[in-house]
């Protein structure tokens, strides 16, 4: 017998959004746990050092795409364009070798109220 975990994420453009999105990844425990590892260790390499000088060195490390994407951010806001697209690049690298399957699924919002 084979156990699976998911995880989930929702994406939604305003505090009254016309469509929410909820997509996320399946996998095993060992190649979450791989996962993990891999993940961390890229947060820890590009991020900790300015993380730590932001937030302290008692906030958890963790990466938001909206704070990535944010041209103010305080911890990505001065990478340029070529450094975001190889971080993004080797994000994607560690996701593609953790996940089975993929899903994602919307609805608008009107149409479920009806």
């Amino acid at each position: 017998m084979a156990f699976v975990t998911a995880y989930f994420d929702e994406s939604y453009a305003s505090p009254n959004p016309t469509v929410y999105t909820v997509g996320g990844y399946i996998s095993t425990d060992r190649r979450w746990s791989k996962f993990q590892k891999a993940w961390t260790a890229i947060l820890k390499q590009e991020v900790q050092k300015r993380w730590q000088e932001v937030h302290g060195p008692n906030k958890p490390l963790f990466f938001h795409m909206t704070d990535f994407d944010n041209p103010h951010s305080k911890i990505y806001g001065d990478w340029g364009p070529a450094n975001k697209i190889w971080f993004l690049k080797e994000l994607h690298k560690i996701i593609h070798k953790a996940y089975i399957r993929s899903f994602a699924s919307g609805v608008i919002v009107a149409d479920y109220d009806e």
